[in-house]
């Protein structure tokens, strides 16, 4: 049993490390089909399952963009100083609560920094007011509660417009990208 422990273990620590890219990225997505589905359920259960599986999503994408620019700096850093002097912070984004994430994504300056940073902190806020106050709650501030799943719910689907926006603009910079074929055709705006 623990020799099959170890391997697993060792298999991922040999994983090589892809800029950029999402593990798993069906399962993700499934999630979010879920959450919508869940968000417009009848029943609070369901609603609050959808907050759940958001605020999950929240916390990914943080950790995620944060995982990714702390490798982008240890490469810069490690290739510019030949390996003699670097910055390693790739560990930091393992584990974090979403509010610890949002303070360490906010160190670095990327494009479209402060309305993610924003947004993420307003998925805290509406977080921590939602799973606080849940039990404490009246029937009268009921409403508030659902108020929160709601801007949980948007709060993090503008999250994911916006990371994917920015992750797919910092891919091309700074992923290598094939080189397109003379025959090719030449790409274009189709909106």
């Amino acid at each position: 049993m623990y020799k099959d422990k170890q391997q697993i273990m060792n298999k991922k620590k040999q994983k090589k490390f892809q800029l950029f890219t999402h593990d798993e990225i069906e399962l993700k997505n499934a999630f979010i089909t879920e959450a919508r589905e869940l968000a417009n359920s009848e029943r609070f259960s369901g609603k609050l399952a959808s907050a759940m599986i958001y605020v999950s999503l929240a916390e990914y994408l943080a950790e995620h963009l944060l995982e990714n620019l702390n490798y982008l700096v240890y490469r810069s850093s490690y290739v510019d100083y030949g390996a003699i002097l670097y910055i390693d912070e790739r560990s930091i984004s393992e584990k974090q609560t979403l509010g610890q994430s949002t303070r360490n994504v906010a160190k670095y300056s990327f494009p479209d920094k402060s309305s993610i940073i924003k947004t993420l902190e307003k998925i805290t806020k509406s977080r921590n007011h939602l799973f606080h106050n849940l039990a404490k709650t009246s029937f009268e501030d009921w409403s508030k509660l659902e108020e929160d799943i709601t801007d949980i719910s948007n709060n993090v689907e503008e999250l994911i417009e916006k990371i994917n926006i920015v992750t797919e603009g910092l891919r091309k910079i700074f992923v290598p990208q094939p080189e397109a074929s003379e025959d090719a055709p030449a790409p274009t705006n189709s909106k």
